[in-house]
């Protein structure tokens, strides 16, 4: 008994430490230029949470139209679950870019992620 359970803890580690970054969903629906936008980003897996200093997310062009948001949780923003809002302005592509690691927690490294969307913004019909 004592062996399967020193197997079961080593496998644990082991998983725990290779954990990988999952960035959720794998694509943005497409937009509509002058309708509202609201699409939800989840980051999880990893080391632990997401570090606020080494986090950045970028849209670009920046006068698209569209905003993040991250909900607040205890006062703090929850960096592991984003929302892209807004009213789109223009035609065309808009990209967002999310990097950054995550704390690094027990006898895990920090886990490194960046991901790019593109949201492709079509005339109203």
């Amino acid at each position: 008994m004592r062996k399967i359970s020193t197997i079961f803890a080593v496998y644990f580690l082991l998983v725990g430490c290779t954990s990988k970054v999952i960035i959720t969903p794998d694509k943005l629906p497409d937009a509509v230029v002058d309708k509202s936008y609201y699409a939800e980003i989840k980051i999880s897996g990893g080391s632990g949470p997401i570090s606020g200093g080494g986090f950045d997310l970028r849209i670009y062009p920046d006068n698209s139209g569209l905003e993040v948001i991250f909900p607040e949780i205890n006062g703090r923003a929850d960096y592991n679950n984003i929302a892209i809002q807004g009213v789109p302005i223009i035609v065309g592509n808009i990209t967002i870019t999310i990097k950054g690691d995550m704390i690094p927690t027990g006898w895990n490294a920090s886990s490194e992620f960046d991901k790019d969307y593109v949201i492709k913004v079509k005339e109203a019909e």
